[in-house]
């Protein structure tokens, strides 16, 4: 979107996802639907690390460690917060890449 910067270089963040003027819309397909949140303290070729998600074979998120590579933070080094949507992780270095996995069950009406 024109005019929103990626980039968050304060330490409290309040963030409108996915802008100021869109939204995220669940479809009338029933199963699974994901949002993958990928925070990381250095710019990511995204393009890249989609290419490699097409690749990956496995899970959703089995596809997601294998497209982010080596620097990818695995869910059992973070920690989640039960009473609200936040969490936290040691970046073991600046090229460290956290996801956060939203998994939503619906089906269609």
């Amino acid at each position: 979107m024109d005019g929103i910067s990626p980039v968050l270089d304060y330490r409290e963040n309040a963030v409108a996802f996915p802008g100021e003027y869109a939204w995220i819309e669940l479809d009338n397909v029933t199963g699974t639907d994901y949002l993958m949140v990928l925070f990381a303290k250095q710019e990511l070729d995204i393009d890249a690390v989609r290419a490699r998600f097409e690749q990956a074979q496995g899970s959703f998120p089995a596809q997601v460690a294998r497209a982010v590579g080596p620097d990818y933070i695995p869910p059992v080094n973070v920690r989640y917060d039960t009473g609200q949507l936040a969490f936290s992780a040691v970046m073991p270095n600046n090229r460290a890449v956290l996801d956060f996995l939203l998994s939503i069950e619906h089906s269609a009406h």
